[in-house]
């Protein structure tokens, strides 16, 4: 039987199984950077901006103030710190003169009159008076006349302003009998000339000492 043929095995040389390895390994190395996660770098969008200058002013005002030198010395720059702030010019704005205040009298061949000061009066007070029709001395308490007791009695009464007596307080007394004695006739028989503020009737109050001696 002849050999050879086309089913004849053919000898694989070393080299080309070395070439077909290294393609397939290229291959497969391809293929895993393909899948790995590269970064992409995106370009920011460039914003151009444009600028322009700003026009001078056409019609500059003359009387806009200047800015003030530096000053040189201490002396100038205490003048600027007092110096007044000058004020708008407005030629619609006409403002009366402002005359100083005066304290005092005018000096003697001026043209102005002196300015009155008013006075200040204080309220006119007069204390009550007891009238002369009133009788100022208590009867003499029984029991002190029969034991020749006398004493004395200082009470403060309130004086309405009707003249009578609204109320008494006692001040001090040689006993009860001389100061009930004295109480029940102020309240009953006592009658006063209201005390007033600027002739007006007011209430007031007053003190008064009552003795009670034993005649002869």
């Amino acid at each position: 039987m002849a050999t050879g043929g086309f089913y004849e095995r053919k000898k694989i040389s070393p080299t080309g199984l070395t070439l077909v390895v290294t393609l397939h390994a290229v291959a497969l190395t391809a293929l895993a950077l393909s899948k790995m996660d590269v970064p992409i770098f995106i370009r920011p969008p460039i914003t151009h901006v444009d600028t322009y200058r700003v026009p001078p002013d056409p019609k500059p005002n003359p009387e806009r103030e200047q800015p003030k030198s530096r000053p040189k010395t201490e002396i100038e720059y205490v003048k600027r710190l007092v110096e007044p702030m000058p004020l708008p010019r407005d030629p619609d704005l006409v403002l009366p003169p402002i005359a100083p205040p005066f304290f005092g009298s005018q000096p003697s061949g001026s043209g102005t009159k002196p300015v009155d000061t008013p006075k200040i009066v204080p309220p006119v007070r007069v204390e009550a008076q007891m009238s002369r029709s009133s009788e100022l001395q208590p009867p003499y308490p029984a029991s002190e006349q029969r034991s020749e007791t006398e004493g004395r009695v200082a009470i403060r009464v309130r004086i309405g302003t009707d003249g009578r007596v609204i109320a008494v307080e006692r001040v001090s007394a040689t006993n009860d009998a001389f100061y009930r004695a004295t109480e029940r006739h102020a309240l009953r028989a006592w009658r006063f000339r209201p005390a007033t503020l600027d002739g007006k009737p007011i209430e007031s109050s007053k003190v008064i000492n009552v003795t009670f001696r034993l005649d002869g």
